[in-house]
């Protein structure tokens, strides 16, 4: 059968759900969405390879600003789903990508970890320890210390621009949560006086860098995630039809008692193919 027919018949026989029919784009969150403790899920990789065949493309959003780009490749790779660079988004990239563009060449004193150095270095950024600078930019930072601390508190009380890559409070471990970059963001706020400028999940900034990606109008793009108050609220926030999975760590409990909505709830990624 030549190629274009094979695309064809799968147009033809991949049917999403009435809900989500009108839709040509998806953001899916990683951890509780695509994978669980780094084992994937068989639902989001019978739904990503069926979206796929369909024509719609999957670009995968992540808070997480630890690991560059070309690390998640290689790791969801490994699980046996087919992704490029390109096909990852996370909150270091999307912070890299706007300071860029609001200031080329721009210094940055880093709070995190080395994938975040090496997004914002790959834009052009100047990273740098030796004051003045323009911006301080705070993500996870597993080496984090008191003088790191002080030192980034100074730099803004001298004019720097404070950015966060996100202000999730914690993050999911085998262990159970650990202390995420919003604690290390907080200390930082709290030292300085100065509150940041977020640029992840919730807040647009991250879904508009995926969405120029897809190169869709917000309304042509689904958002998958398990959590209500980034995922979905951004989500909501960005214009984008929301679909919240309970394979992460929202449960049926947690969707009642909030007053976030998401457009639909599916148990698993799958149940959105007819």
């Amino acid at each position: 059968m030549p190629p274009e027919e094979l695309t064809h018949k799968w147009v033809e026989t991949m049917v999403l759900i009435e809900p989500l029919q009108d839709l040509d784009g998806f953001l899916l969150d990683l951890d509780g969405v695509v994978y669980l403790k780094y084992r994937p899920i068989p639902a989001a990789l019978r739904f990503i390879r069926e979206a796929r065949r369909s024509g719609r493309r999957v670009i995968f959003l992540t808070n997480n600003s630890s690991r560059t780009r070309q690390e998640y490749s290689t790791m969801l790779t490994s699980m046996g789903i087919e992704c490029a660079p390109q096909d990852v988004v996370t909150s270091a990239y999307a912070t890299a990508t706007l300071l860029a563009a609001r200031r080329p060449g721009a210094s940055v004193f880093c709070v995190g970890e080395d994938g975040l150095v090496r997004e914002l270095q790959a834009q052009g950024l100047r990273v740098t320890d030796d004051p003045p600078v323009n911006f301080v930019v705070a993500g996870i930072d597993f080496h984090f210390t008191y003088e790191k601390l002080a030192k980034a508190a100074t730099m803004i009380m001298e004019g720097a621009r404070f950015v966060s890559t996100n202000r999730d409070a914690t993050f999911p471990t085998e262990e159970g949560p650990r202390p995420g970059a919003g604690s290390i963001v907080s200390a930082i706020q709290t030292a300085s006086g100065r509150r940041p400028l977020n640029v992840g999940k919730p807040n647009r900034r991250i879904f508009e860098a995926a969405r120029r990606i897809l190169g869709l109008d917000a309304s042509r793009i689904g958002v998958v995630g398990d959590r209500m108050e980034t995922d979905i609220l951004g989500g909501i926030r960005a214009g984008m039809k929301t679909i919240l999975v309970l394979t992460g760590v929202t449960d049926s409990e947690t969707l009642r008692s909030s007053k976030i909505r998401p457009d639909l709830v599916l148990k698993t990624l799958d149940e959105a193919i007819e």
